[in-house]
């Protein structure tokens, strides 16, 4: 069983044979079983990679798997180690760091408060010694938050993300928000 895909993309298919024998209205009705079954599973994996239902969903699908294997759909990574801090984490640390200064703490107070919580605790810890901004976590905290609100570029990352957590305060659904902070910082 392959562990990447689960229930019916983590099956293998019988061998298709349309043997010389079988008279042409069977071997049709076969071909036609078989691509009913192919398309079928090409929509399992559209799921699988979260693309939508559409008129465009299998070049999608195309696209996303090419993007896997041929180098010409991918960004060549940048040489060296990668920067713990990416726009990504600016950008939703700088929503949390407001969150808590708009329910009256200062700047200073929501980095400490923080530090001192998931999922910033286990990305500040796996970091080690490598830190760049503090070894305190509360100062690392508001170095990278001041960060976050620098440049064109950080700031408009930190305006996404901040429309992304107002979606979810107007929506009700702010588990979701701390849900996938847990999942994507927390890692």
């Amino acid at each position: 069983m392959n562990k990447l895909f689960k229930g019916e993309l983590a099956e293998y298919r019988e061998e298709r044979i349309a043997g010389l024998l079988m008279d042409e209205d069977y071997r049709s009705a076969k071909y036609e079983q078989w691509a009913a079954e192919d398309i079928h599973k090409l929509g399992l994996l559209c799921q699988h990679f979260n693309i939508p239902a559409g008129e465009h969903s299998h070049t999608l699908l195309a696209i996303k798997l090419a993007e896997l294997v041929v180098p010409a759909f991918q960004v060549k990574q940048k040489e060296g180690r990668r920067s713990k801090w990416g726009a990504y984490e600016l950008s939703v640390l700088g929503v949390e760091v407001e969150r808590l200064t708009d329910e009256g703490l200062t700047i200073d107070g929501a980095c400490k408060a923080l530090s001192q919580r998931e999922p910033w605790t286990s990305f500040l810890e796996s970091w080690g010694e490598e830190r760049s901004f503090s070894p305190d976590p509360a100062e690392a905290l508001r170095s990278a938050y001041k960060l976050a609100r620098k440049g064109e570029n950080n700031k408009r990352w930190l305006a996404t993300a901040k429309m992304a957590y107002l979606y979810h305060l107007e929506t009700d659904s702010l588990d979701v928000w701390e849900a996938k902070l847990l999942e994507d910082i927390g890692k």
